[in-house]
């Protein structure tokens, strides 16, 4: 039987017609324009043709261009060109007859059954369209409806000897696959029989074991390019003479069990994203998504299931993985609000790096979590599409659910500005989420909701699509409820591109690979401890239980952990709040300018004039917390204030950056232990009274921020409940680069604690 080929079905060619088409155009040009100018206009009268054409000229070129692209082998325009043009001609059953044969082209055969009995249904004249079917059938393995479909073409038109020759080569096929069943004990039933367990090792090898040796040859009667051999290579020759052998029996038998190991697969993918869909929908009231892409995910899961059953290996555990990913970072179609008014309906036109990095490596996007305006705020609540309300409210108000305990009074915090990604994490609708950490942001929360945050050095991470807050400081953070989970994330987005690099070396790059080795017992750390808490660390505002936990974790590290605690100072950490807001607001100041309602954003309907438009823009689009850095950092940067405040917030920020040196450097500290927060999470009423929201934002902060000035990698790890019921957590710094050791540490005392994260049976109140 001769292979499958495209059959041209128009009278001239693509190019031919194209040709012609621009000719008749020419009597519209200029006789003294040079052939360059000519074709540039040509190709603005063609544009302008184009619009005019009616329903027929445009399925014609449409069609043309669809024969075009296939014989290109391009099968995804040429399909695209086809389905436009049955839209609009439905009833054209040569335009399904040559989508089915694309389909065929592409190995979807079955696909290409459903648009061949469409052709068939709209020509039951045509023998081509019979003979187009046939074949589809017969690449899907069903011999005897191919069979039926070949003599039908055959009776239609009996002077084709290609519908002959191939009806001559199914019967052929038929009377063997007949003679397999009908015969006992015969060489080819025997070797069907032995065959059978090698089939399913094969498909198993290939889902499980990921081994790739041999394609079966694509002469053979079925086109099952997927298909594996993992035997040695005398086997292999064995395996390839039984298929010739009882070729239908064998091949049917092969896709029967590929195709119920995908479909499986797919159950499986399917049913976690679902899982994760039905979870959100009970914890709407934490309003933790500003945009939901639910529908998105389950046509990624569909791709995903495509590519399974393609044959690609899965060469990491982040296959099918639902994440979310905090909405300051660019998703292209997907819109990007940072929270604010002023991007409401902002959809950019392409995706953050890392968020493509983990896409391409097949985790599915479940939407865009809420966070507080353009990233600026630790409470998760000034975010313009309402506050973020933290899943532990569900574990201290369990059965206590009334008109006084409800979500719509009063709800504990979860932190920010990532309060969105870390109250997903939480509740168990994602393993892993991204956010951002310009001071805390992405740790604040992780230790509010009883859940790992990890900020990494400055420059690991691509910040290529995280809307820049402040650029000096702007990290791309991870949340998950395991250790394990952040080295994976992390592991799968680390990569050196050198545009995207900071201060970052190839040869720091290659120290970081194995992220997820385990901690040894044999591997020994220091564990730096400040000495004069009263002025340093231990602030007067440091809570009894976070105080108690500080303590227990250090003693746990230094009796079981074999480390080494040893007292230190960091003399120049009490000017970190000063230092970073200065900073800070100076960088917001700059980087707030873009957004003026010219080019994309809010726009006021003020047109008096320019000034004035831009002035009721941010008047209505901006809250009061982003208006007010944006007035500071002015003030900051004004000729007369420069030196004295900008210059002068450098100079300490270096200070603060060699104070961190000297500790890891000079006195050979691995990491240090601090607190993560002043206590676990407060009440929203009590975060409304006398301005303390201010105040528990500049007592927070006093934690992370030195960590950001300097640079240095962070993780806060929750370690226990406070007397309320809430999760504390402490914070672990590193060296910079010092990413694998600080994911050790942190994952061996993981173990010894094991925390117990929020249960989902509390997401039923």
């Amino acid at each position: 039987m001769s292979m499958f080929k495209w059959k041209r079905k128009a009278e001239s060619s693509f190019t031919e017609h194209v040709q012609k088409w621009i000719e008749s155009s020419a009597d519209d040009q200029d006789e003294n324009l040079s052939d360059s100018e000519v074709d540039c206009v040509t190709w603005v009268k063609r544009k302008k043709t184009l619009c005019l054409e009616d329903v027929a000229t445009k399925v014609e070129r449409l069609k043309n261009e669809g024969i075009l692209f296939a014989e290109l082998e391009k099968y995804s325009e040429s399909i695209e060109r086809f389905k436009t043009a049955i839209e609009l001609q439905p009833n054209d059953g040569r335009l399904h007859e040559m989508l089915s044969q694309v389909f065929l082209m592409r190995g979807e055969d079955f696909l290409a059954i459903q648009a061949a009995e469409r052709a068939v249904k709209c020509c039951p004249d045509w023998a081509e369209a019979y003979q187009t079917l046939a074949r589809a059938q017969l690449n899907f393995g069903e011999l005897n409806l191919a069979v039926e479909s070949f003599r039908f073409a055959n009776s239609i038109d009996n002077t084709n000897e290609e519908i002959e020759q191939e009806l001559q080569s199914a019967l052929l096929l038929q009377a063997h696959s007949s003679r397999l069943h009908d015969t006992n004990g015969s060489s080819s039933e025997r070797n069907l029989i032995n065959f059978q367990h090698g089939i399913d090792e094969t498909t198993k090898a290939l889902f499980e074991k990921k081994i790739l040796l041999q394609t079966l040859p694509r002469t053979l009667i079925l086109n099952v390019n997927t298909i594996y051999s993992v035997y040695s290579y005398t086997q292999q020759h064995l395996f390839l003479h039984a298929l010739h052998t009882v070729s239908m029996q064998v091949r049917v038998m092969i896709i029967r069990r590929f195709t119920n190991l995908a479909k499986v697969e797919q159950k499986k993918l399917i049913d976690r994203v679902q899982h994760s869909v039905a979870l959100s929908w009970k914890v709407r009231d934490l309003n933790i998504f500003i945009t939901e892409t639910f529908e998105d995910a389950l046509a990624q899961v569909v791709n995903l299931s495509r590519k399974f059953c393609n044959g690609e290996e899965r060469k990491h555990p982040l296959f099918g993985l639902p994440i979310v990913v905090k909405d300051c970072f660019s998703t292209k179609g997907v819109r990007t609000t940072l929270g604010s008014k002023a991007l409401e309906n902002y959809k950019p036109n392409f995706t953050a790096t890392v968020v493509e990095k983990l896409l391409q490596r097949g985790c599915v996007l479940l939407g865009k979590t809420n966070m507080d305006e353009f990233c600026m705020g630790t409470s998760g609540t000034n975010s313009y599409f309402g506050p973020v309300k933290n899943p532990w409210t569900f574990e201290v108000w369990r059965g206590k659910f009334d008109k006084e305990h409800n979500l719509e009074n009063d709800w504990y915090i979860t932190g920010g500005s990532s309060g969105g990604s870390a109250a997903a994490v939480a509740c168990g609708i994602s393993e892993i989420a991204l956010g951002s950490d310009t001071g805390g942001s992405c740790r604040n929360p992780a230790a509010y909701c009883g859940v790992v945050g990890f900020k990494p050095t400055y420059g690991l991470l691509s910040r290529h699509g995280l809307v820049p807050l402040i650029n000096s400081l702007d990290c791309v953070g991870i949340l998950a409820k395991r250790v394990k989970d952040v080295s994976l994330a992390l592991g799968m987005s680390v990569y050196f591109i050198k545009k995207h690099q900071h201060f970052m070396t190839l040869s720091k790059l290659k120290c970081l690979l194995n992220l997820s080795t385990l901690f040894h017992m044999q591997w020994r750390v220091w564990i730096g401890k400040i000495r004069r808490w009263l002025i340093e660390f231990y602030t007067p505002y440091l809570s009894a239980d976070v105080v108690k936990y500080w303590k227990l974790i250090s003693s746990i590290l230094e009796r079981e952990g074999g480390c080494k605690l040893v007292e230190l100072s960091l003399p120049h950490t009490r000017f970190s709040n000063v230092c970073y807001h200065i900073l800070g607001c100076s960088e917001i100041a700059s980087n707030m300018s873009r957004y003026d309602g010219m080019e994309y954003g809010y726009r006021s309907n003020d047109e008096i004039s320019f000034p004035s438009m831009l002035t009721r823009s941010r008047q209505e689009s901006l809250n009061d917390v982003v208006r007010q850095r944006i007035l500071a950092g002015n003030f900051f940067l004004l000729k007369n204030n420069y030196d004295k405040f900008y210059v002068k917030s450098l100079q300490i920020r270096r200070l603060i950056y060699e104070d961190y040196l000297r500790v890891f450097n000079d006195q050979t500290v691995d990491v240090l232990l601090t607190p993560a927060t002043s206590s676990d999470a407060p009440l929203y009423s009590q975060l409304k009274k006398d301005h303390y929201n201010c105040i528990q934002e500049r007592r927070d902060d006093y934690f992370t921020l030195p960590a950001n000035l300097a640079g240095l990698p962070a993780l806060v790890l929750p370690v226990g409940l406070s007397g309320q019921n809430l999760p504390v957590g402490l914070q672990f710094i590193g060296k910079h680069f010092g990413e694998k050791q600080l994911l050790q540490l942190a994952q061996w005392l993981e173990t010894r604690l094991s925390f117990e994260n929020l249960s989902q049976d509390l997401m039923k109140i």
